[in-house]
Formats: structure tokens, sequence, C-alpha cells
């Protein structure tokens, strides 16, 4: 069974919410290359974000930050990134969330099926794909690929 990796994210207005993923189980033997690959995914997501850490939780490691409201007035625990990623080997499709999605990094393009979508061949978006699929596991505890990660508007 996979390990589990959350990350909590403080909007403008001091509301909270969680973006959590499957990881590889830890050991003497992975520690290290799993905590690297989980601080690279944490700086991606810090990248397409506006809102401020203010907790992380790694099935080895509970971490707290000093939670305060972000600084950024459209860092808003309803503005997320929905990122769909599949099973690299049954497959299936899979989905989180992850709060505070930085708009400044949609496309600026007049075509309805780009303007949503972070690009993911190039800057953050790219830098998070490249994280995101370094340490993320399917819950199969299968290796994953990112497919798209596009603006959402919700909360639940």
């Amino acid at each position: 069974m996979a390990g589990r990796y959350t990350l909590t994210i403080e909007d403008y207005d001091d509301e909270r919410s969680t973006f959590g993923v499957a990881i590889p189980d830890v050991d003497d033997a992975n520690f290290t290359t799993v905590d690297g690959q989980l601080d690279a995914l944490e700086a991606a997501i810090v990248g397409i974000t506006t809102g401020n850490k203010s907790g992380s939780s790694r099935q080895w490691l509970q971490e707290s930050f000093n939670p305060a409201a972000s600084a950024e007035p459209w860092a808003q625990r309803e503005t997320k990134w929905l990122v769909r990623y599949r099973d690299n080997v049954t497959g299936d499709m899979y989905r989180c969330e992850i709060p505070t999605a930085d708009l400044d990094l949609l496309p600026t393009s007049t075509d309805p099926n780009v303007r949503k979508g972070l690009d993911l061949a190039a800057g953050a978006g790219l830098a998070f794909k490249t994280a995101f699929e370094d340490v993320v596991l399917s819950p199969d505890s299968n290796a994953v690929t990112v497919e798209q990660v596009i603006h959402v508007g919700r909360n639940r």
C-alpha cells in the first residue's frame, strides 16, 4: 500500500483547503529520494498557486507552518487547478485538486479548449508535471502521467 502526501493551503480569506495524493512507501533505501521528490512537488505547487502553505503531511512526517492569510486577494480556495492523471499500467484516470490556482499562468488564447489549461510543456506547468510524475502514485501504486491541469472554480 502506498503512502500519502497532503499539503494544506490558506487563501486570502483565511480559509484552508487541502491537496493530497498517494506516494511510494518510504524505507531507508528510498527516503532521501522520495523526500527530495516531495520537496520538488511542493515547490512546483507553490509555483502554480497564490495561497500560503499552512501545513503538510508525509507518511513519516507531519509539518505545520505559521498559518497566515495570503497577501494575494485572488488566492481563493475555490479557485483550483484540477489535475487529471492516468495510471501508467491500468490506464485508469484519476484526479485531484490544488487550491488557490495562480490564474496568471493561464494561456492567453482565444481558443476555448486552450484557455483554461496550464501549459505543461514549459515553465511552472512543466515543473509541476515533472515533480508530480516523479513521486505521485495511482491508488494501485503505479506510476502516473499528468494528462491535463485545468482551472476550476468550486469548493467541496
